[in-house]
């Protein structure tokens, strides 16, 4: 009985997994490719027998009072029944027996869509240089066919730039709807060029590397992706740049150009970045030899490096010298004595720019010589006897002291010798038209310098000829005011007073006047016009017959001495009888006159 339950429960799970499949003795009908069904059998008192039904794989159930086994069997393209045997049956009890006929149905699982397969197809782009065409390479496990036959292994042949197809992919491990792609071809290989945009100056510890587009084309360029891989870097960049890296190594960089996510070209570049920095020089000395020499030494950096460079700088110059990579001690000549020279030494190497090391440096003060002559000395007489002497400081010193000295010679003879700090000489009393010699030199506390020489004169005694001169000009004034006075004495006694000279012939002033006659009217013009005729020689003619003053009108006060720096012309002067009269004023002789008159 309990068997029984178990098979009855067996086929109420087959009848729940399939209501679509009939019971024994009916011919099932087909299920959907790739899927499984099973029939729900009735449960008869004896035992049946069932037709073979279509499937992908087959399975066989059976039973017995045991147990009930479940067997599959290998599965195949063709569909096929699972039936139960005749002596596999179940008994039920002593009594009476019945056989429970059970059929499965294994069905070849359905082909997917085209569309559904291949909906994420890889595309290669493959260019050809001599053809200017582009191969489009579909990867996918498969050979496809594409509609009007222009698929070939999977490769689409003679493509051009920019060019759009669009395809429909299918093939016979898939249905309908065919997968529809559209290839976008990317432009012209040749049209990109990866350059090396690295900077000269940075190129020892920089890359930088570049796409540039060299022609045109009519691909839309925002489809277009770079991408680079720089060891273990990666750049979704048109442009890269690495930066601190090690001078003298190679680095290797993989570079690809996609279009529309696809790639289509791709190139390796290994590049070395430059020459590093040449190191600084190590141990550096320098030392003076002499007054004009000087010498350095050091030992060579560790770095590559092709020569050095050696400068040397005092207060007024800077002198640099090229020196052979195999030097480690360099001679200075010509060097200026007791002066302070700061040199550095640094390596260099010439790559794509020249990279100058590290500067070493060290000092040195040249040894003490004799200084060059003063300057600008000027010899000048303070007296007839006495000269000033200055001069300006030497040119070249060559020493740590300041002392300026001056001889003075009168023939072989010394007769002077001074030193101050300063090249400011007097020098007093010396012999009148003596000729002298002037030496002026610096000291610099080691050694004298060159003398400049010059000669100078004095001159007579002036001081007593002055005195001479002096009293020779007194006694001569004193004689001419003398004979001044006498002149002047002598003019009076026989000048007389104005007032009361008088004149001996009178003169008739009326006599000088022309007589001009009244000019009519009618003839005005002819007169004026003749008189006027040359230069106005009639017009002038009369003004002239015109006396400046009439003798017979007295003029004594415009006459009198103390009125006479009051009249600006000598002849014209005022009548006494009708100038004008100020108010006198008190002790002042002369204060009521004024060289005007009134109008009769």
């Amino acid at each position: 009985m309990t068997m029984y339950l178990w098979l009855k429960l067996l086929a109420f799970g087959f009848a729940f997994l399939d209501t679509e499949v009939f019971v024994t003795g009916q011919s099932p009908a087909p299920s959907p490719t790739g899927v499984s069904s099973v029939q729900t059998p009735h449960l008869p008192t004896h035992a049946d027998s069932q037709t073979p039904s279509a499937g992908t794989d087959t399975q066989t159930f059976s039973g017995s009072a045991a147990n009930a086994k479940l067997n599959p069997t290998p599965g195949s393209n063709a569909i096929s029944d699972t039936y139960l045997s005749a002596s596999e049956t179940t008994t039920l009890s002593p009594s009476g027996s019945a056989v429970i006929s059970t059929t499965t149905i294994a069905t070849t699982p359905s082909k997917p869509t085209c569309g559904e397969k291949y909906a994420n197809i890889p595309v290669d782009y493959l260019y050809n240089k001599e053809t200017k065409l582009f191969m489009a390479k579909l990867n996918v496990n498969e050979t496809v066919e594409c509609e009007k036959n222009n698929c070939i292994n999977n490769e689409l042949h003679n493509l051009k730039e920019c060019e759009q197809i669009s395809l429909s992919i299918f093939h016979n491990s898939c249905t309908a709807p065919y997968r529809k792609l559209k290839l976008v071809v990317p432009p012209d290989v040749e049209k990109f060029q990866l350059l090396d945009c690295t900077q000269d100056e940075k190129a020892n510890t920089t890359i930088c590397l570049k796409w540039k587009n060299i022609k045109n084309f009519t691909c839309d360029p925002r489809n277009i992706t770079y991408r680079f891989q720089c060891g273990n870097t990666t750049f979704n960049k048109k442009e890269i740049k690495l930066e601190n890296l090690e001078p003298e190594h190679e680095y290797k960089c993989d570079s690809e150009i996609l279009y529309n996510n696809h790639k289509y070209t791709n190139t390796s570049k290994i590049i070395k970045t430059d020459f590093g920095t040449p190191g600084k020089p190590q141990n550096i000395v320098c030392k003076s030899e002499a007054a004009h020499q000087g010498v350095i030494t050091w030992n060579p950096p560790q770095r590559s490096f092709n020569n050095f460079t050696l400068c040397y700088v005092n207060k007024t110059e800077k002198k640099c010298l090229i020196l052979d990579k195999n030097l480690t001690e360099y001679d200075l000549q010509n060097l200026k004595p007791y002066t302070k020279y700061d040199l550095s030494l640094h390596a260099y190497i010439i790559a794509k720019v020249q990279r100058n090391g590290t500067a070493a440096t060290c000092n040195f003060t040249t040894k003490s010589a004799p200084a060059s002559q003063v300057q600008k000395m000027t010899i000048s007489m303070t007296s007839d006897n006495s000269m000033h002497v200055k001069c300006g400081p030497p040119r070249d010193r060559n020493g740590p002291n300041e002392r300026y000295y001056l001889e003075v010679e009168a023939g072989n003879t010394l007769v002077r010798n001074e030193s101050h700090k300063n090249c400011d000489f007097r020098v007093k009393d010396l012999q009148y038209l003596t000729n002298y010699t002037f030496k002026a030199y610096f000291h610099n506390g080691k050694y004298p310098g060159e003398p400049l020489i010059l000669h100078k004169s004095t001159s007579y005694n002036s001081k007593a000829l002055i005195a001479f001169l002096t009293f020779l000009i007194i006694v001569t004034s004193i004689a001419l005011l003398v004979v001044l006075y006498k002149i002047y004495d002598l003019h009076k006694k026989r000048s007389c007073n104005l007032d009361e000279q008088q004149e001996l012939v009178e003169r008739d002033d009326e006599k000088q006047l022309m007589n001009v006659e009244p000019i009519h009217a009618d003839i005005l013009l002819e007169t004026y016009k003749r008189k006027i005729a040359d230069e106005g020689r009639l017009f002038l003619a009369e003004f002239q017959s015109i006396p400046r003053v009439f003798s017979k009108f007295p003029i004594k006060e415009a006459r009198k001495p103390f009125n006479q720096n009051k009249n600006r012309y000598v002849d014209i002067l005022p009548y006494d009888y009708n100038r004008v009269e100020l108010s006198e004023i008190n002790g002042d002789a002369g204060s009521n006159y004024i060289n005007a008159s009134y109008i009769d």
